[in-house]
């Protein structure tokens, strides 16, 4: 008898590259090859500086810099710091809460887990949730996971304008 995979047969055929990460690594060699004059690292969602290194806020690094190591490292809750999630409210809602209802926030790890977590707790059997052609791979990952529940629609028109239609159409 020969195992070929410790992993669940639901999980079987995950692991291939991902578009994005691979165009990444592309620009990585393409820089080392051409220089940082030549190449223009646009392919993942970080911004770099003009040396072609990963940017950060002087204040804000000064300022993590500076953490006490237990604050820095040390687990939050698995529901979020307080102040976190009452200012993740306040930012989204800028003063205008709605009245009369509830609203509340939770903690991710990292925007892919939200994602996840949007689609498995809003998105109930039978319906669909809308993604861009466009688009990061693993949200269609999570889809099919969670049933092939992801419905695409056209970001752009014919004429490569952006566009709505199709997204009203869909939804």
């Amino acid at each position: 008898m020969s195992i070929k995979s410790m992993a669940a047969a639901h999980s079987a055929g995950k692991g291939h590259s991902d578009v994005n990460f691979s165009a990444a690594t592309e620009a990585r060699t393409a820089l080392v090859q051409f220089g940082k004059d030549n190449i223009v690292d646009a392919t993942l969602g970080v911004v770099k500086n003009e040396e072609a290194d990963f940017a950060t806020l002087p204040t804000v690094e000064k300022c993590y810099r500076n953490m006490p190591g237990n604050e820095l490292m040390d687990y939050a809750p698995i529901s979020g710091l307080d102040d976190f999630l009452s200012g993740a409210v306040d930012f989204v809602f800028q003063g205008h809460q709605p009245k009369g209802t509830q609203t509340a926030a939770i903690a991710t790890p990292g925007g892919t887990g939200a994602i996840h977590h949007v689609i498995y707790n809003y998105v109930d059997k039978g319906d669909k949730f809308l993604i861009p052609y466009l688009h990061w791979d693993p949200y269609t990952e999570m889809g099919i996971e969670m049933g092939d529940v992801a419905e695409r629609y056209h970001m752009f028109g014919p004429d490569n304008q952006f566009s709505l239609e199709d997204l009203k159409e869909k939804a």
